[in-house]
């Protein structure tokens, strides 16, 4: 009943007590006097918001009422609209079909570092967009019974850069102040500075958590 009134604008999340949403009437959540947009306005905006946050997609995830050729000017080249405020066709070195990029991060220099994800993460949301741009196949297996599980019950890719190098299923134990690791699974390829590396995230974790110790109980290869 509240995903349903949530739909229909008429409540609105307002925070969280712990892992459960505290809500309120939506005309006390949202901004009085909001701007009034056109449909075609609203499209754009909510197509440029979700290309920001992933930076690269396919253009289907820009939402499906939205088409970067309406932003497109004369014999199919890109209008100073569609360039600077929308999206930037670009082609994925090694991977087929068609991406568009958010234009502002094209002008950005990378730089990279190691860091454990959530199975939750944006970069981990889209399984598909994430084989196809990094070639990790990711499945969480919580839901999977125990006896046909690959890698775990809650596992953490480990994304080094521009690679993930690998991943970790982890249990906090509290009586014994030790994140407790049923297995490492490296990625294909990967070289004894990698296995460094997840092992690097596993203490930050740890000590993230307040843990005294990391026991890896096995490495897999």
């Amino acid at each position: 009943m509240l995903e349903y009134l949530s739909a229909r604008g008429e409540i609105a999340i307002t925070g969280r007590l712990g892992s459960e949403r505290t809500w309120d009437l939506a005309h006390r959540v949202h901004p009085k006097d909001p701007p009034v947009l056109s449909t075609e306005e609203a499209i754009r905006i909510r197509a440029e918001k979700r290309l920001r946050s992933l930076g690269i997609a396919r253009q289907a995830a820009l939402g499906r009422n939205f088409s970067l050729a309406e932003h497109m000017g004369t014999a199919n080249q890109p209008s100073p609209r569609a360039l600077e405020s929308v999206a930037v066709p670009v082609e994925v070195e090694g991977v087929a079909g068609k991406w568009v990029a958010d234009p502002g991060l094209l002008k950005r220099e990378f730089e990279g570092r190691a860091a454990a994800l959530s199975p939750f993460d944006r970069l981990i949301h889209d399984r598909r967009r994430l084989l196809d741009l990094f070639g990790f196949d990711y499945v969480l297996e919580i839901y999977v019974p125990p006896a046909k599980r690959r890698w775990g019950y809650y596992v953490l890719p480990v994304l080094d850069g521009d690679r993930f190098i690998g991943r970790f299923d982890a249990k906090v134990d509290r009586e014994t102040s030790t994140l407790r690791v049923p297995a490492i699974h490296m990625e294909s390829g990967t070289s004894a500075k990698d296995v460094k590396t997840v092992e690097g995230q596993l203490h930050e974790l740890a000590d993230w958590l307040g843990l005294d110790k990391v026991a890896v109980q096995r490495r897999v290869k």
